[in-house]
This record gives C-alpha cells, structure tokens and sequence, in this order.
C-alpha cells in the first residue's frame, strides 16, 4: 500500500504571509488522532501529513517532526515500509532541527529502526542513534553526581544502544569499529547492564538474549554461555516463561557442542525447579 507519508518533499502548505495559523495545523493533528484511533491509518497517514506541512509552515519543526512520525507509525501499519522510513526519516530530522529532547527523539528513533532494517536501509538510522546516544551520555556523565538522575535519559540511552546493537547485528560492517559483530556485542552488553540497573529484567534479558546468540556466532562460547544465562536467568526474573524456555533450550545446545552435558543437565534441572544434581 502507497500512501501520503512517501510524499516528504512536497512543497509545505501555508497561511497568510507564508505562515500557517497554529489553530489549523491543531484541528488536523486532531482529526489524524481520530481517525488512527479509529484505525482509519491510510486517512490518518494523509491527515498527519497534512499537519506537518502545517507546522512546518509555522516554523514549528518539533510539532512537525512528531507529526511526521505518527504519519510513519501509521504507514507501517499499512505495511507501507518504503513510506514509514521516508517519514520517520522526514520526522527525526524536523525534531533534531527544532531542539526536541533527546528522550524523544530516541523513542522515534527505537520506533524507525525496524522498519529501516525490513528495507534494509539501516545506515541513516544509524548514524542519527549513534549521534543521539552520543548526547546522552554527555549529559548523563556530566549529571552523574546528581542525587536524583534523570531516569528518562538512562532509559533512553538503554534503549539506544539496544536499537544500534540490533542494528548492528542484522546489517553488521565488517572491520568498521563499533558497526561490526563485535561492537554488537558490546552495545547489547552495555544496554542489559543499563536495563538491569534500571530493574528492568525483562529488556535487559532480552539484549542479553542478542549478545550471547552473536558471540555463538562469533565463537566465543563462554562468553555466550555466560550471556545466555544471565538472560534465562531475567526472563526468570520477568515471569516469562516462553523466552525464557527458549533461552535455555539455545543454553542447552550449547553446552552440550562444546561437551558441557553435567553442565546442561543441571540447567535443565534448575529449570524444572529439581535443583542441581546430586550425581557425580
């Protein structure tokens, strides 16, 4: 399905004497809303769109940067791929240029990534997750004595290096620091241990999931077995029993190719709730 949210180069609408009256762009942004709430998505794309070219008009790029990017969440709702990336692209640039806070415009960011990867477009995306996470960490360095950090900014910047390491992993830049496997690797392991500072067990089991499968891969099956544990051991955490199964089962398999069957017997056992086992 085409839709209007491919259409990013159009020339933007606007009012008297080049500026658009903030009322309308308002009055189509809550049109677009009712119509995705009532999931009217190829109405909303049109609608979402038409807002933007408002706000741009108005000089309001952070209003259109967000307009453009509920025209892709929409668009990719219609599995309109190519017109989602286009708009999310349209979207970040727009919040970057108006000064949008960096916990915002990772959420856009987190949100395009695999949309970028299903087109195998993953390069911009990128660049902009490596640019924002860079902000971040600056910032949350130079808070780093406040009593009470910012835990938006820590969630973001987990989320950030969860996004660039997947990124990594599917479309992996061989020989290029930090965009080949190995700095996948690293970025999914900072991000468990971000998520996991943070208590969520749940995400952070899930990076922890990505690192141990690309360091398998990598053949560094310690350092693996070591990550898929940690990610069993979250989803344990979590309540999540079917990732959790799964993660122990890629454990198990593991263990056992390497010649580590006492070790995988006691991970099944554990699992079962039987404890380690007693025979030796």
């Amino acid at each position: 399905v085409e839709t209007e949210a491919s259409k990013v180069g159009d020339t933007p609408v606007r009012g008297i004497a080049g500026v658009a009256p903030a009322p309308v762009a308002a009055d189509v942004l809550e049109e677009a809303d009712a119509l995705a709430a009532g999931a009217d998505y190829l109405g909303a794309v049109g609608r979402y769109r038409d807002a933007a070219l408002l706000l741009d008009g108005c000089g309001d790029l952070e209003g259109a940067g967000i307009a453009w990017a509920e025209a892709a969440r929409c668009a990719d709702l219609l599995q309109d791929t190519p017109g989602s990336h286009a708009a999310y692209g349209a979207g970040v640039a727009r919040l970057r240029a108006g000064g949008a806070e960096a916990v915002l415009v990772s959420r856009v960011l987190t949100a395009w990534a695999p949309v970028a990867a299903r087109i195998e477009s993953t390069g911009q995306v990128l660049d902009e997750v490596v640019r924002v996470s860079a902000d971040l960490r600056r910032r949350l360095e130079e808070d780093s004595a406040a009593i009470d950090p910012d835990l938006l900014e820590r969630r973001a910047l987990a989320d950030l290096e969860d996004t660039a390491a997947r990124l990594v992993a599917t479309a992996p830049q061989a020989g290029t620091v930090g965009r080949d496997l190995t700095g996948a690797v690293a970025l999914a392991s900072d991000a468990a241990g971000r998520y996991a500072g943070l208590g969520l067990a749940s995400d952070a089991a899930h990076a922890f999931w990505l690192a141990g499968r690309v360091q398998r891969d990598l053949g560094a099956f310690e350092d693996s077995i070591w990550s898929l544990e940690s990610a069993a051991e979250g989803f344990g955490l979590a309540g999540q029993e079917i990732p959790q199964t799964e993660a122990t089962g890629e454990l198990v398999a593991l263990l056992r190719a390497t010649g580590q069957d006492a070790r995988a017997d006691e991970v099944l056992a554990a699992l079962a709730g039987e404890g380690p086992s007693s025979d030796d």
